[in-house]
């Protein structure tokens, strides 16, 4: 049995995709069917054309030491990051670096 200083939850919650970059823009355009963020392109797949959503909204820079892992990805994960930063920040404080997770 697991004692209430050892339970797990969800604290946080970093969210960016074509719908918006957090739950309370991307839940009410999800609802609408909001496609405002899907493009159609068929210059992917030779004769058919094929839907594709992008986040399109200024992603942060990668710089300094880390900036050989720049890539689409990893700003996302920082977009991401930043929305959680505050809470990752109190659990390291309330628990340690060594007992404190991201799951992505």
């Amino acid at each position: 049995m697991t004692s209430p200083s050892m339970a797990c939850a969800l604290r946080e919650m970093g969210l960016i995709c074509a719908l918006g970059s957090s739950a309370d823009q991307v839940w009410p355009r999800l609802v609408a069917g909001d496609t405002s963020g899907v493009t159609p392109r068929s210059d992917l797949v030779h004769g058919e054309t094929r839907m594709f959503a992008s986040v399109r909204e200024p992603l942060p820079e990668i710089a300094g030491a880390l900036a050989r892992h720049a890539c689409r990805n990893n700003q996302l994960t920082l977009a991401a990051l930043a929305q959680i930063q505050a809470g990752v920040e109190r659990a390291i404080q309330a628990h340690g670096a060594t007992r404190v997770g991201v799951v992505m």
